[in-house]
């Protein structure tokens, strides 16, 4: 069973992570895994977590726009992450600890595969990834990503878990440091796809990307990259 423990770095990092676990907990995996309604996991889970996601959801997006977010907002947003946090952690549990459950799954939901008996797993690759943008699809940013030493191959190196890309949008472009990327996603796959909104077109988008391995270790980031969404 999983002993990582995730430590989120902003609001938006658990936003991604409970928008993955929506979009893998489907009606197929609950019965091929035994976590229907009916079994006292799958009910613990549709009646104690799923409830706090929505929640969740519904505070951050009256949070979310600085301009229009009051003191309810920032105490309704707090008080819904902390009575989230720990159900997530317990389902987190629970779902690595099921033998049904693949590896491959687990990295679909944001949880760290299981460590193979006898085999230590990799260190975090320091060296930052090689990265860039691919605007072929409108209001969507796909960013490539490759190991730094290996201009022939794309994706993540051997032992590597994926990416996390921090990342900004700005309607008036300006120099951007690393620590005012605030918005956190994670992949296993390459492209990362990021999506914006109609309004947002012509934005600038500015991220960077480090490498994490499969006990959650963080590498090195690179370079704050800009684009504009198309």
């Amino acid at each position: 069973m999983s002993t990582h423990t995730w430590k989120p770095k902003s609001h938006e990092e658990i936003l991604d992570k409970v928008e993955r676990f929506m979009t893998s907990f489907t009606t197929d995996f609950r019965a091929r895994v035994g976590l229907t309604a009916e079994s006292p996991q799958g009910k613990y889970i549709v009646d104690e977590f799923l409830p706090k996601i929505t929640t969740y959801k519904s505070c951050h997006n009256a949070w979310k726009d600085p301009n229009k977010r009051n003191h309810d907002d920032i105490i309704n947003l707090r008080d819904a992450e902390k009575a989230l946090l720990p159900v997530y952690f317990q389902v987190e549990k629970l779902i690595s600890g099921n033998p049904l459950v693949t590896n491959t799954e687990l990295a679909d939901f944001g949880f760290p595969p299981r460590e193979a008996k006898g085999r230590k797993p990799a260190p975090v690759e320091k060296t930052p990834p090689r990265y860039w943008s691919i605007l072929s699809l409108i209001r969507h940013v796909l960013i490539m990503f490759a190991p730094a030493e290996d201009e022939t191959k794309t994706g993540k190196p051997d032992g590597q878990h994926g990416v996390e890309c921090r990342w900004l949008l700005l309607e008036h472009p300006r120099e951007v440091l690393l620590d005012e990327l605030v918005h956190s996603d994670f992949t296993t796959r390459s492209p990362l796809d990021l999506s914006f909104d109609d309004g947002e077109r012509g934005w600038t988008l500015y991220f960077s990307l480090r490498w994490e391995n499969t006990r959650g270790e963080k590498g090195e980031f690179g370079p704050v990259l800009s684009t504009k969404v198309p």
